[in-house]
């Protein structure tokens, strides 16, 4: 246990195979108490601790939705092969994170 910001914060030490053989569960206990986990291997030291994401707003919700089923550019035909398979690479191309409704 440590003191961070008159905060005491608890740590849980793990070897290295106890770890491995417990991984989901220790990661799932990390994210939902916010405990952090040490792992220790031959006296060097890992910490893991979990994060939850921001939460997203209605709004940011509605525009991945919008920009995932948003129609495909038009084709012109007298574009030439390499400027359409461009054209369909950066439809297909995104740049955000998709994710499931929760």
């Amino acid at each position: 246990m440590y003191v961070l910001d008159r905060q005491y914060v608890h740590m849980k030490t793990v070897t290295l195979t106890e770890f491995r053989k417990n991984i989901f569960r220790m990661v799932d206990e990390a994210v939902a108490t916010g405990e952090p986990i040490v792992i220790d291997r031959n006296g060097a030291r890992v910490v893991i601790r979990g994060e939850k994401r921001p939460s997203e707003t209605e709004e940011e919700r509605a525009e991945r939705w919008r920009r995932f089923w948003a129609s495909p550019p038009e084709v012109h035909e007298d574009l030439s092969l390499d400027e359409i398979e461009e054209a369909g690479e950066a439809y297909w191309r995104w740049d955000g994170e998709p994710e499931l409704d929760r």
